[in-house]
């Protein structure tokens, strides 16, 4: 049985007397007699044979069906909660026995963009649709109502037609402003268009398959009366010269004058006519270019513009259709009180964020939590409140304002390493917890009378969680070490020398791994505290495992300790090896003081913000999430408005800071002091060569 004729004895459709069809304009547009008719069926046969117009529709399609979907119920304006298990979110996940969602969408969405209509019809099982068919837009027909608007919708196949209630079918459609009953996609409006590309590649194509080149008319001053003789040449011309392995052949000619009169690609402007076409057939979608992998005036900047608008403004406003179709037509048949929603594929514009972000901060507009929301970051407890800016208070007016950017460009290097960090931190930390609890209830469970004193702490601590640790934080600590390097030489116009770089890593990742022992230990320390209180109530093991009225439980304690622990451990481990490198680094540099900042508003933290310090104090970070930044203290006397190697003549760099720079042409490193360029031997000794103005 077909799936019609499944629909029809399944909807057991009668004759409705009372509502008589009405006349409704035609759906279809004059023919513009271009070889595609503006009929349905032309439109879909035109995604088969035009190759631009398959590569954005299918791009489109497969763009709408990559988001995942929820469903929710609301709980009062503004909130609702996710539903897990239902029988909608069930049919939506797999609509049919032979499609699956991301199919069923790819196929609507084909159809919306080519004929402006998309239809689904629902199969019951009793009252509630247990499957969603989509069926050809050409096929289906509105049958509309005087009063009502519509009264049913007839699909035919063949000769058999196949009436279908209102409630069975759900009409997905782009408006027709000349038939309210039916839709209009975007490719009616380039059928002429349509037309003139497919021809243009049928052109091409028989330019090789079948042009008898050289093209032209072969003239004969006499004539040829005989028509055998007429039929003879012509064989003979075409079997010499027709097809691509004949083609260019030197043709000769007994009697007759050759004239030509064959038009060559370039004659046409052929492929300017073709990117015509091509440009005309991306515009009417408002579909960018760059998203098909045209590389034509392409950069990083409208590359990401080409990926947000293709995300913004043709892939959401197909899903918000879709979520309307589903909320409005679907769901009701399910009782109600439930809505789908799509997660939005529109890209986060991390530079219209950072933008706003530091506009909010500058003018106190913005809370913290606020600016830190849109930087994708978690809230802090103190963050309700509005900061008041204090770079303008942090660096004498002697200073460059070139300082000033690594106040913002090393917090937010450390925090996307911090939020590459904390998964794995988590991962790890999961795991050691399990651990532990797993331990404590297997003591619980041998010995549950015995005394807490007769408890090993040591029993307790999975064996290698030190190595564990440093081995998952590591490579974070390397990546921001790099990273703020890179942000200091760059704002302070250096290159580091590979060695340099590298020395200050690897003494960062080295000290990082003591870090791990303090932050395990602390984990250790938690437990014993525990067990000393347990100890001073008198419990048994159970009771120390489990808890009572007066005692919480090991196994609370265990749980609580480690909640949010990844967050806090990523954050203060990235933080501290960024201020290790750039104090590393400014010491490489020649730098001797340096600006604290430190936004926090605890009190340790606000009575060492905004002071300056000899770099060799090394501030360290007060807590555990501490925000300490140091930029570097640099008069503008240490500052070269131009720096040139002695030997080549080449700029190595200009407004950059007095100090040693390496010149790649010359392969030696340029020392600037004293107003004094020095060329650093190989054995390290100094020569003076000559003095910069």
């Amino acid at each position: 049985m077909t799936l019609l004729r499944r629909a029809a004895a399944a909807f057991a459709l009668k004759q409705n007397t009372e509502r008589p069809p009405t006349s409704y304009g035609g759906s279809s547009l004059p023919t513009l007699g271009l070889g595609m008719q503006t009929s349905m069926l032309g439109s879909m046969a035109a995604y088969g044979a035009v190759g631009w117009l398959f590569a954005v529709v299918s791009r489109i399609a497969q763009g709408v069906a990559a988001p995942d979907w929820h469903l929710y119920r609301p709980v009062r304006p503004g909130e609702r909660t996710e539903v897990e298990q239902h029988e909608a979110r069930d049919l939506w996940n797999s609509p049919n026995p032979f499609y699956t969602q991301a199919e069923l969408i790819e196929s609507s969405q084909q159809h919306l963009d080519l004929v402006g209509e998309a239809w689904w019809v629902l199969l019951r099982a009793g009252r509630r649709p247990a499957e969603i068919w989509p069926v050809r837009p050409d096929r289906m027909k509105p049958v509309p109502h005087r009063t009502e608007y519509i009264a049913g919708y007839v699909y035919t196949m063949g000769a058999e037609k196949i009436p279908l209630e209102r409630e069975d079918v759900i009409f997905l459609r782009l408006p027709n402003p000349l038939d309210p009953y039916r839709g209009l996609g975007p490719v009616q409006s380039i059928l002429a268009d349509l037309d003139s590309e497919r021809f243009s590649a049928l052109w091409n194509r028989n330019f090789f398959m079948n042009s008898a080149e050289p093209g032209g008319i072969i003239e004969f001053a006499d004539g040829i009366e005989d028509e055998d003789e007429f039929e003879r040449l012509r064989d003979r011309w075409n079997r010499q010269h027709q097809g691509v392995a004949r083609s260019h052949r030197v043709a000769i000619l007994e009697r007759g004058h050759w004239v030509d009169r064959k038009f060559s690609m370039r004659d046409m402007q052929f492929e300017q006519m073709r990117k015509v076409n091509r440009d005309l057939i991306l515009g009417a979608f408002g579909f960018p270019k760059h998203i098909l992998g045209i590389a034509e005036d392409v950069n990083r900047a409208n590359a990401e513009a080409a990926e947000l608008m293709f995300s913004r403004w043709i892939v959401r406003p197909r899903l918000e259709r879709i979520r309307q179709a589903l909320n409005e037509r679907l769901l009701p048949l399910f009782g109600g009180g439930l809505e789908f929603d799509f997660e939005d594929p529109t890209p986060a514009d991390r530079a219209l964020a950072l933008e706003e972000a530091k506009v909010g901060f500058a003018t106190q507009a913005l809370t913290t939590n606020e600016i830190r929301r849109r930087l994708g970051e978690a809230d802090r407890p103190d963050g309700n409140a509005i900061t008041v800016p204090q770079m303008a208070v942090l660096l004498e007016p002697e200073v460059k304002a070139l300082s000033r950017g690594l106040a913002d460009s090393i917090p937010m290097a450390r925090a996307r390493a911090a939020n590459l960090l904390t998964p794995a931190v988590a991962r790890l930390l999961e795991k050691q917890a399990a651990e532990v609890v797993r331990r404590l209830s297997a003591l619980a469970g041998e010995k549950p009378d015995a005394q807490v004193s007769a408890v090993d702490e040591s029993e307790l601590w999975p064996d290698g969680q030190d190595e564990a640790l440093a081995e998952a934080i590591a490579p974070a600590v390397g990546r921001v070490a790099r990273a703020v390097i890179a942000l200091v030489d760059g704002t302070l116009r250096r290159s580091a020398k590979a060695s340099e770089e590298e020395a200050l890593v690897q003494l960062i990742l080295r000290e990082s791994a003591d870090n791990v022992v303090r932050i395990n230990e602390a984990t250790r320390q938690a437990i014993r505290n525990a067990l000393s209180e347990a100890a001073d109530l008198g419990l048994n093991l159970y009771a120390t495992v489990n808890g009572n009225e007066a005692f919480a439980g090991l196994r609370a304690v265990v749980q609580e300790f480690y909640r949010g622990r990844a967050e806090t451990i990523a954050r203060t481990e990235t933080a501290w090896a960024a201020n290790e490198a750039s104090m590393g680094r400014y010491g490489q540099l020649g730098v001797a003081e340096i600006d604290i900042i430190d936004g926090d508003v605890d009190e340790a933290c606000a009575s060492r913000n905004g002071t300056r310090v000899a770099l060799s104090e090394r501030p360290q970070l007060a807590h555990p999430s501490c925000t300490l930044v140091l930029v570097p203290v640099v008069p503008e006397r240490a500052l070269l408005a131009e720096a040139r190697c002695p030997q080549c003549h080449r700029t190595l760099g200009r407004n950059v800071l007095a100090s040693t720079i390496r010149c790649a042409k010359c392969k030696q490193d340029v020392r600037f002091e004293d107003g004094a360029a020095k060329v650093l031997t190989d054995n390290g000794r100094h020569a003076i060569v000559s003095v910069t103005e």
